[in-house]
């Protein structure tokens, strides 16, 4: 049977995490089925990866020596594997492989305190917006002593006209905010099926931060101090 040392990944997260890192360590040699044949994993403290494939299987990606194979944990009908809290228990029949396996999944929450920022703001106003137009003159006519009429246009004249109309105006505002993050813990143990020993468990963590805004302040126009609220 050939040996080889794995690298494993395990699908316990939802469709959105891609993959997570940890280690797998092995109390002894591990035996398992993979898609090429038997894999052993040699005792020991290993690399792992955890990776989504489907949401009918755990599937293992082992990576030896410049090669991969796959080894796949069934998970029955309607059984989905934590992904925040809580813990599935299944049996070795259950995921095909010689090993009973227990899956965890823990979630801390974490809040950096309030923080705050500036950051660039626009509205909608109605300003006045005005502009020159010019006028053409109507002829001036007269009778000389002639009786003739002489007619002559004076100059154009130019005026303003104004009208209302919304206008995007842009300054700054203070933004309170803080970053929210979460550490979820994964476990996956694998459980000698007679004993109920532990023969190798997989650990790994994956984290997330948002920024969350939390308050506005008003938006100042640049350069006239003008409030908007």
């Amino acid at each position: 049977m050939k040996k080889i040392v794995l690298l494993l990944s395990m699908v316990l997260l939802t469709s959105c995490v891609e993959k997570v890192r940890g280690t797998f360590e092995a109390k002894r040699p591990l035996t398992l089925r993979g898609k090429d044949g038997s894999l052993t994993l040699t005792e020991g403290v290993h690399s792992a990866v955890l990776k989504i494939k489907q949401k009918k299987s755990a599937t293992i990606v082992v990576e030896a020596n410049g090669r991969k194979s796959k080894v796949q944990f069934n998970l029955p009908r309607g059984v989905k594997l934590p992904t925040n809290y809580g813990q599935v228990r299944l049996t070795s029949n259950e995921v095909g492989q010689p090993y009973d396996v227990n899956a965890a999944a823990n979630t801390t929450v974490s809040n950096s305190g309030p923080r705050t920022s500036t950051e660039s703001c626009s509205r909608s106003v109605v300003r006045p917006v005005c502009s020159y137009v010019t006028v053409p003159s109507r002829p001036v006519c007269r009778t000389d002593r002639y009786g003739r009429q002489i007619c002559s246009t004076p100059p154009a004249t130019t005026r303003r006209v104004c009208r209302d109309e919304w206008v995007s105006v842009y300054g700054q505002r203070q933004v309170t905010f803080e970053y929210r993050g979460e550490t979820t813990e994964f476990n996956f143990t694998l459980l000698d099926p007679s004993s109920q020993e532990v023969v190798g468990r997989f650990n790994g963590y994956d984290y997330d931060a948002d920024r969350v805004v939390t308050g506005y302040g008003p938006c100042y126009v640049y350069g006239s101090g003008i409030l908007i609220q």
